[in-house]
């Protein structure tokens, strides 16, 4: 999927011409000798041959091309054409005078073989294909040209084009449209108008770059621990996220409540606040927005939802998305009918058909290891066609592998001392200590080996107090 970002129409009042026909010849031919009243025809496979008239096509870029075949030429001892399918071993032809040449030498037929010489004796005969194309007459007309922004209703640029004004150009920019609208108006009777147009597209970016997994406490007071998923660029992976907490953390229930929220991109639009000037518009699939404004209710929206509503979500699927049927195209496949590569875009109707269900409300046991697959999307801010399509939508998913651990620990404090002395008023030949606090198991304080890590525990403010507290003590040092 692709959305346009910049739009522009260029207008042209033209010169009257009656209807006439132009002759051509095309890069595309065939390459024959006669001899002995028999025409040859160069085959694909560098042979000559009489009963197919094997059509070539010089490219661009001077190579030779029949179907997927390419012609090369073999120096070993003579200069000999052959067919390959490669194109990195394609050699480089040109045509001269309805010879065909590789450098300065030849295509020649010599003894029913395609060789390269700097003779042009028995050279080979370049045969273009010719046609002829009608260019209808053309009457031109004064009109009126209007093009549209990102509201299908107002103009934003407008043009009279006419015998004193033959030429004019309408830009706008900052789209994030799926279609551009222009009108054209006042046209004589019978007549067209002359208009070319550029459209700048850029394509839709599901991947994210950070989301945080939330762990909420099922007792009273809402407590939560959270950690961060990180991505990089165009990763379609996840994490393993192990959250330690203490038994009281969890309560009675052994159970706790996981959200995935503050769904961050580093191509956002800057509605979403986050100091980013991109035009991604990114959303969790089940997210609050996502539920009111899903597949098939895009073209329902404004372009101005909060952003709040997209980066969050509570819900999760259970299995991953078949985005395609490479897995029955494997060697070790059992298929006895020939297939090919498909693709299937994300659609939550699909995703369901495939077996896919959304929990409603993420909630895992103590010990319990959960699989959950997030879907993020990306969309056109402004749908102001009147056709619609899911390609306006694009996505991507992550697999978080949530598990839920409970760990009672003790809060320690290390003091490391920063300053011998403070200068400070009455404490000015005190050391200064500065503090880092650490999550170790119950009964194993100090330990390295019971050590927690700090971004899978947490601290509360009593417990830090306490440790502080104690570490001063042991310092016999004062707050």
């Amino acid at each position: 999927g692709y959305r346009i970002t910049g739009a522009q129409i260029k207008a042209h009042y033209g010169t009257a011409a009656g209807r006439s026909t132009v002759s051509f010849d095309s890069k595309t031919g065939t390459i024959s000798y006669k001899w002995g009243g028999t025409t040859y025809y160069l085959q694909t496979d560098g042979t000559w041959g009489t009963s197919t008239q094997t059509k070539w096509t010089l490219t661009n870029t001077g190579k030779l091309k029949s179907g997927k075949t390419y012609l090369y030429v073999q120096t070993s001892r003579y200069y000999i054409a052959y067919g390959t399918t490669d194109l990195a071993e394609a050699s480089n032809f040109t045509v001269n005078n309805g010879r065909v040449m590789w450098g300065n030498y030849y295509l020649l037929y010599y003894q029913g073989s395609a060789l390269f010489s700097s003779s042009s004796s028995y050279a080979a005969k370049w045969n273009a294909i010719s046609g002829q194309v009608t260019n209808p007459a053309y009457t031109p007309s004064n009109f009126k040209l209007e093009l549209y922004g990102t509201n299908k209703d107002n103009v934003e640029k407008m043009a009279n084009v006419s015998s004193s004004n033959t030429d004019a150009t309408l830009s706008v920019s900052r789209l994030n449209n799926d279609a551009v609208k222009f009108t054209i108006s006042g046209l004589a009777e019978g007549t067209k108008a002359l208009i070319t147009y550029t459209l700048t597209m850029e394509q839709l970016n599901p991947f994210i770059n950070t989301l945080d997994v939330v762990c909420h406490s099922n007792k009273a007071g809402g407590l939560k621990l959270t950690q961060q998923f990180t991505s990089n660029d165009f990763q379609v992976a996840g994490g393993q996220f192990l959250f330690y907490v203490p038994s009281d953390f969890v309560g009675d229930t052994k159970k706790c409540k996981f959200t995935f929220e503050n769904l961050s991109s580093k191509y956002m639009d800057e509605t979403y606040g986050k100091g980013t000037t991109g035009n991604a518009r990114n959303y969790l699939v089940k997210s609050p927005y996502y539920n009111t404004k899903g597949d098939g209710n895009q073209y329902a929206t404004t372009g101005n939802e909060p952003a709040a509503d997209k980066v969050r979500s509570e819900m999760c699927g259970d299995k991953a998305f078949k985005y395609n049927n490479a897995a029955d195209l494997a060697n070790t496949g059992t298929a006895s009918t020939a297939a090919t590569l498909e693709e299937y875009p994300y659609s939550e109707a699909l995703y369901k058909s495939q077996g896919g269900t959304f929990t409603e409300d993420i909630e895992i046991a103590v010990d319990e290891k959960k699989p959950c697959y997030l879907f993020t999307g990306d969309e056109t801010r402004y749908n102001i066609a009147p056709t619609t399509a899911l390609e306006h939508r694009y996505y991507a998913y992550y697999l978080m592998d949530v598990q839920l651990l409970v760990k009672d620990y003790d809060a320690k404090c290390d003091l490391k001392e920063l300053y011998k002395t403070t200068c400070y008023e009455g404490y000015a030949e005190k050391p200064m200590y500065g503090g880092t606090f650490k999550a170790y198991e119950t009964g194993h304080s100090g330990d390295p080996k019971y050590l927690i890590p700090s971004d899978r525990a947490y601290l509360t403010v009593n417990m830090m107090k306490q440790a502080l507290t104690t570490a001063l003590a042991e310092k016999e040092a004062t707050t």
